[in-house]
């Protein structure tokens, strides 16, 4: 591990870092555990599910290491002076951050505050990220004299970097470490921890070169697409809160764009049609709707909420795609 940066207070009681260890039986449960960073995680591909949460929380970042038994679809805002560092553990044709595809090789991603992200996670991967103060990180990597965030301090970064098998290392070991030291009764310090996750997150950046590829073929085409999936959802969400379904030519003709560039757009980002997308979107709400206790619901009220009305039907697509029948998932929430 690297040296920390600074050494303790004298006379300061050590504090030690919180540690978090779930197990997660559906994709929801991941933004449940992460109020600090408003996401919707939607379930793609079809099975039961099988996650896992850890996080460290030094009081100053928060270390994340999480992995999914299904693919998944991840939205949402990187909280208010936030800012993540981030990489994926493994790659996957599938694996997507934003426009960018993730390579064999990997990357890393700078993720500043405000900024909205759309993060599509293939079945067993694992993602590792840190989220810190945006203004303390800034002003640490000044410190070190590494310009490759300070540069565009209000835009997602993609670096590649020899450093970060490194960095994985390090804070995969951290997952092992702690908990076990804490299992003994033996406090490591918060503080110690956070200087040097700093100074490890710093190191790698230092070795990094960021990859300009915004102005690519490729790029532009994802950028297109990624605004279009997010305009489908919306109007879908935004017809079924009116109690209309909408077809795809009402989606075509609100985005202003042919049913070939939406069927492409939806193929090329999701890896599925726009109709299989967005019939997987309502299942994950009708679910997220059973999922929540005392609330009085039945089946085909969430059901006929979410525009399915073929009942049957749905209870056989809601089977295939989460593993149990509607009824199941709402008897469980109201044990």
């Amino acid at each position: 591990m690297p040296n920390a940066s600074k050494p303790n207070k004298p006379g300061r009681a050590a504090v030690p870092p919180r540690h978090l260890d779930l197990k997660l039986q559906d994709a929801s449960e991941h933004s449940l555990h992460q109020s600090w960073l408003p996401t919707e995680f939607c379930q793609l591909s079809r099975g039961d599910y099988v996650g896992s949460f850890q996080e460290l929380d030094t009081g100053r970042q928060r270390v994340v290491r999480e992995s999914q038994s299904q693919l998944v679809h991840k939205q949402g805002l990187m909280s208010h002076g936030h800012c993540t560092i981030s990489f994926h553990r493994q790659t996957a044709p599938l694996a997507r951050f934003c426009e960018y595809q993730i390579p064999a090789n990997g990357l890393m991603f700078y993720l500043p505050a405000g900024s909205e992200f759309d993060v599509q996670v293939p079945a067993g991967f694992e993602i590792m990220y840190v989220r810190f103060d945006q203004q303390q990180l800034l002003e640490a990597q000044q410190a070190f004299g590494t310009p490759n965030l300070t540069a565009n301090p209000d835009r997602i970064g993609v670096f590649k970097s020899p450093g970060q098998k490194r960095l994985d290392a390090f804070l995969n070991a951290l997952f092992d470490v702690i908990p076990a030291a804490l299992a003994r009764k033996y406090a490591p310090d918060a503080d110690q921890i956070s200087q040097i996750v700093t100074d490890s997150v710093l190191l790698a950046l230092d070795q990094a070169d960021p990859l300009p590829i915004e102005h690519s073929i490729d790029f532009r085409a994802r950028h297109r697409a990624r605004h279009m999936v997010r305009h489908s959802r919306e109007f879908l969400e935004d017809s079924l809160k009116r109690g209309h379904c909408p077809s795809m030519v009402e989606i075509c003709k609100h985005l202003g764009i042919s049913q070939r560039s939406l069927q492409y757009g939806f193929r090329d980002l999701m890896g599925m049609t726009p109709v299989a997308y967005l019939r997987t979107l309502r299942l994950n709400r009708v679910r997220a709707d059973l999922r929540q206790p005392d609330s009085n619901l039945t089946v085909t009220e969430a059901a006929t909420r979410w525009s399915f009305f073929h009942l049957s039907k749905f209870a056989q697509d809601y089977r295939q795609m989460f593993g149990e029948t509607p009824s199941e998932t709402l008897a469980l929430a109201n044990r």
